[in-house]
């Protein structure tokens, strides 16, 4: 995407130093770099802003705008009028002259109102009388600017690292949400970011007092910090509020906020959805004073970007708006061009108004920028891919496309490579466990799939995917070689690919004298050697220990030399036992912990040479029962002290309070998912999706397993299968 000229356009404070009142004017300048210097022309406008044939009164703008929200052409008028007054004069041909050369980037237009009083116009509602409306332009966009800083950088808020998070809070009651569609608003925001849930964090809060959400932003420490409930003003104050898990309602104000940096952080985008709509009415003052002081609040803090509501909107445009703009994000589009994008869709979905152009919602919400908008939140930027989607994608990853929940232990989960900074990770070794049926396969392939798509090497073993008691041996040869020949038509997809194999020419060497247990086996002379066939594994429990110790040594070196510089090569073993057959209790502890997943932990799995560094990330996924028959005769080393040792995520049952809101997830998901899954879904009414959710409710369970949605989604595949 071509980065757009961008000019300044400064409208500066009133100018009242000539003795002649007719004189007194506020300046209006614009300003772009000019080869290796910078140019300008200027203009003036009359203090009451009273040019060509508009006569109105500017100041009932504002209270126009607050109070009235139906079809006016008002609005239209208002629009036309504050268009004239930027695109007067010099000023005015300019910008037309310098929109008309833009090149492929386009031109945006950096609006620097210094005047407070014109600073709270509704500039947004800018219109020519014909097509042009200056705000919903995504390519030649227009963008307010405050306290603007060129280079970029933003040294206060949340430097950008993956995944980008995002905290939604719901400052209202569960009834005031549903007045002002607070869930509708939010589904919206998680069904966009769905399509990119490997990139964006989510986390929601619905109860949250100061302290609290002091604590969750210091811990979360969110890049977008996105708001939906109310403001108010008590005395002076302005205030937005949140609801205490004890209910009532608590005052976060504008002076509070202004003194964020005590909680040592600050996001990149301060998103604040507040409408005045509360138990007591506003005056039209106290609205703009509410908008306008929490922005402020915000904007003394040096936070790159605030989003602010100038006026009331209805909940539905308001979740449309929000859906839209971060959709935009998503695709790429600098910040600025995704809120034109946004009001543009917020304008076209006001269907009950007959000319659209003269209805205001679609310019109420109002951008501010401190830094050039590409480099806000600059989402595309932690797209480092090394592998084609046709590369990650497998049947595996389809059917977790439609996982819902567990957000918790899924960021638990990434955050063993990728904590949020400043810490960093601790931990060479991740271990996943809980009960049957908890997810643990699910909530690790997801993880496994958003680190493919960061760019890692990754890779599945399924130890039990054949009706067999594997050994040791069979696990390593499994890793490097990947799967079987033939299971896939062409070549197979990233997690099921075999290793480098030139990194195991040494081991692949040295393995058929080992397992003879040759003493001295023929010295390897650096050619490339393909994995043995054939290799005769009779008296695999009859080898000596430091031969053991040697295939292990061996193997564990060339795991490392499979590794790409830089880029940790991670490993994923799971399904150790299934219906009595798998991994014995000897092959565990007598060789697998001791020779491979101990010194993983340990660090041994870490190399350095002239390329970089080196590593290799094991995963091991355990249920209780697997655990249990490995710590039988308490083994030592033990799992035990392995996973004392790892990075830990254990998976219990889900709360049944949050049933309805996963499944609900759940089915959102299923509709967004590929069409191999979106299939199940057809001819799915919503009579149909609320009966599943019914039948399937875990009442008066305390807890409940995610198998009932893999119950759901067996009733749909079935169901589909019955029709096809």
């Amino acid at each position: 995407m071509s980065t757009p000229t961008s000019v300044v356009l400064r409208l500066g404070k009133l100018d009242d130093t000539s003795a002649e009142p007719r004189d007194h004017h506020y300046p209006l300048e614009l300003s772009w770099a000019d080869g290796g210097g910078a140019a300008s022309v200027k203009d003036k406008l009359p203090r009451g802003l009273k040019v060509g044939a508009h006569t109105g009164d500017y100041s009932t703008y504002r209270e126009t705008f607050l109070e009235k929200s139906d079809e006016l052409a008002e609005f239209s008028d208002m629009g036309r009028h504050l268009y004239d007054l930027l695109y007067r004069g010099e000023v005015g041909k300019k910008l037309k002259e310098m929109k008309a050369a833009a090149g492929a980037g386009g031109l945006r237009v950096l609006l620097k109102i210094e005047d407070e009083g014109l600073a709270l116009l509704p500039w947004e509602l800018m219109f020519d009388g014909a097509a042009e409306r200056p705000f919903q332009e995504t390519r030649n966009t227009y963008v307010r600017v405050r306290d603007y800083d060129p280079s970029g950088t933003a040294p206060d808020a949340e430097p950008i690292n993956w995944p980008v998070r995002v905290l939604i809070v719901v400052g209202v009651s569960a009834d005031e949400a549903k007045k002002i569609r607070a869930d509708e608003e939010v589904e919206r925001i998680e069904d966009v970011l769905h399509k990119v849930s490997w990139l964006v964090d989510i986390e929601v809060c619905e109860e949250a007092t100061i302290d609290k959400l002091r604590d969750k932003c210091r811990e979360f420490r969110p890049h977008v910090f996105h708001y939906i409930g109310h403001g108010g003003v008590d005395g002076d104050t302005p205030y937005l509020t949140l609801q205490s898990p004890a209910g009532g309602d608590t005052m976060w104000t504008a002076t509070q906020i202004a003194n964020l940096s005590a909680w040592k952080w600050r996001p990149r985008l301060a998103f604040i959805n507040a409408c005045r709509s509360g138990a007591a009415a506003l005056s039209v003052d106290e609205e703009q004073r509410t908008s306008w002081a929490v922005a402020d609040a915000f904007r003394l803090l040096k936070v790159p970007a605030v989003l602010t509501m100038q006026a009331d909107v209805r909940g539905e445009l308001a979740g449309e708006f929000a859906g839209q703009f971060y959709e935009g994000l998503v695709e790429g589009a600098p910040i600025d061009s995704a809120a034109a994008a946004a009001r543009i869709l917020m304008r076209d979905r006001n269907s009950a108004a007959q000319n659209k152009d003269n209805t205001r919602d679609w310019a109420t919400p109002s951008l501010s920028v401190s830094i050039p908008p590409e480099e806000v939140l600059p989402l595309r930027s932690q797209i480092v891919c090394r592998h084609e989607d046709e590369e990650i994608g497998c049947e595996l990853f389809n059917k977790v496309s439609v996982f819902a929940g567990r957000r918790p232990d899924r960021r638990l989960f990434i955050h063993g490579l990728y904590p949020i900074p400043p810490r960093k990770p601790d931990k060479e070794f991740i271990f996943i466990h809980g009960g049957s049926k908890m997810g643990k396969t699910w909530v690790t392939l997801w993880c496994l799939e958003s680190y493919a798509r960061k760019g890692h090497d990754v890779r599945y073993v399924e130890v039990m995917d054949k009706d067999w008691s594997p050994k040791w041996l069979d696990m390593l040869l499994c890793i490097q070689a990947g799967a079987p020949p033939g299971l896939f038509l062409g070549s197979p997809p990233l997690i099921f690919r075999p290793l480098d194999p030139k990194a195991f020419s040494e081991f692949n060497h040295y393995l058929p004298h080992r397992l003879r247990d040759e003493s001295k086996p023929p010295e390897w002379d650096g050619r490339d050697v393909p994995l043995p066939e054939g290799l005769d594994t009779s008296n695999l429990d009859g080898l000596s220990e430091a031969t053991v110790k040697e295939i292990f040594k061996s193997f564990r070196k060339a795991l490392v030399a499979a590794a790409e510089p830089g880029n940790p090569l991670i490993i994923v073993f799971d399904r150790f036992i299934d219906s009595g057959q798998g991994v014995t209790e000897p092959h565990m502890n007598k060789f697998l912990l001791p020779y491979l997943f101990g010194p993983a932990a340990s660090g041994e799995l870490v190399a350095a040479d002239a390329t970089g560094i080196r590593s290799v990330k094991l995963v091991l996924v355990l249920n209780d029962d697997e655990l249990k028959t490995y710590m039988r005769n308490n083994p030592r080393p033990s799992l035990d002290d392995l996973r004392n040792r790892s990075h830990q995520v254990y998976l219990d049952g889900i709360p049944t309070k949050d049933y309805d809101r996963v499944a609900r997830e759940f089915f959102r998901n299923l509709k967004a998912s590929p069409d191999h899954a979106k299939r199940l879904f057809k001819r799915v009414t919503a009579e149909d999706e609320e009966l599943l959710i019914s039948f399937y409710n875990p009442n008066p369970a305390a807890s409940w397993k995610p198998e009932t949605l893999k119950a759901i989604y067996d009733v749909l595949e079935k169901r589909s299968s019955l029709m096809t």
